[in-house]
C-alpha cells in the first residue's frame, strides 16, 4: 500500500497545492532581461582577460574583439551623449529668450531683436507660434513695422486657435495665444496707418486701418 493510501483526508488535504500555487515544474522562470551594451562591453573585457591567461591570441581574432568592445562602448554612450546634447540645446533656448526679454524691458530693442532672431533660428520645433510673437513684438517695439506685420502674421498661423468665446460678448479669451498675437497685429498695422496718414498717403492709411481691424477677429481691442 503506497504511502497516500496510508494518510486520512484530513492528511490528503493538507497536501494539496493552495489556489494560485502549483508544483515547481508548473512555476515558468522569470525571462532574464537583455544585457545592456555597457554589461556586453564588460563582458568582452572578462573574456580578454580569459583569453590572455590561455595563451597568445590570433591577431584578427583580437581586432575583432576590439571593434566589438568599441562599437558596444558607444552604443552605450550615445544615450547619455544625446541627453546632454538636449539639455545644453534647451539651456540656450531659455537662456536667449529670457536675455532678449530683459533687453527688450530696458529699451535696448536691437539687442532684443537680434537675441530673438537667434532663438528663432536654433528652435524650428518648440511652440513656433511664442517664438515669432516675440520676435515680432520686439520689431514692433523697434519701429520696425513690416517686419513685426510678417512675424506676428506667421505667429498667428501658428498659434492655438482659441475655442471658447464669452456669450455675452460674443469675444474670445483675451489671454489666448491667438489673442495676443492678434492685438500685437492689429498695433502693427495701426501703427501703419498712423505713419501713411502723416505722409499724406491716405490710400495707404485707409487700407492699413481695415487690416487693424481684421486682424483683430473676436478678440477684445
Amino acid at each position: 500500500m503506497s504511502e497516500n493510501q496510508h494518510r486520512g483526508p484530513e492528511d490528503q488535504e493538507r497536501f494539496r497545492p493552495r489556489p494560485g500555487q502549483g508544483s515547481p515544474q508548473e512555476t515558468a522562470p522569470a525571462a532574464a532581461s537583455a544585457p545592456s551594451a555597457t554589461e556586453q562591453a564588460e563582458q568582452a573585457e572578462r573574456d580578454e582577460s580569459r583569453t590572455q591567461e590561455d595563451g597568445p591570441e590570433d591577431p584578427q581574432l583580437r581586432a575583432a574583439r576590439m571593434r566589438r568592445r568599441r562599437r558596444l562602448l558607444l552604443l552605450g554612450a550615445a544615450p547619455a551623449l544625446l541627453a546632454t546634447v538636449v539639455a545644453l540645446w534647451c539651456a540656450t533656448v531659455f537662456g536667449l529668450s529670457m536675455a532678449a526679454g530683459h533687453a527688450l524691458t530696458r529699451g535696448d530693442h536691437a539687442t532684443a531683436v537680434s537675441r530673438y532672431r537667434t532663438v528663432a533660428t536654433i528652435n524650428p520645433w518648440l511652440e513656433q507660434w511664442r517664438v515669432h510673437y516675440n520676435l515680432g513684438t520686439a520689431l514692433y517695439v523697434a519701429a520696425d513695422l513690416d517686419g513685426a506685420q510678417a512675424a506676428l502674421e506667421t505667429a498667428l498661423s501658428e498659434a492655438p486657435t482659441a475655442e471658447e468665446v464669452d456669450p455675452a460678448t460674443g469675444l474670445k479669451p483675451e489671454g489666448s495665444p491667438e489673442c495676443r498675437v492678434r492685438y500685437n497685429l492689429f498695433l502693427t498695422h495701426a501703427a501703419k496707418a498712423a505713419a501713411a496718414q502723416e505722409s499724406g498717403d491716405t490710400a495707404q492709411a485707409e487700407q492699413s486701418a481695415a487690416a487693424a481691424q481684421e486682424a483683430m477677429g473676436q478678440c477684445p481691442p
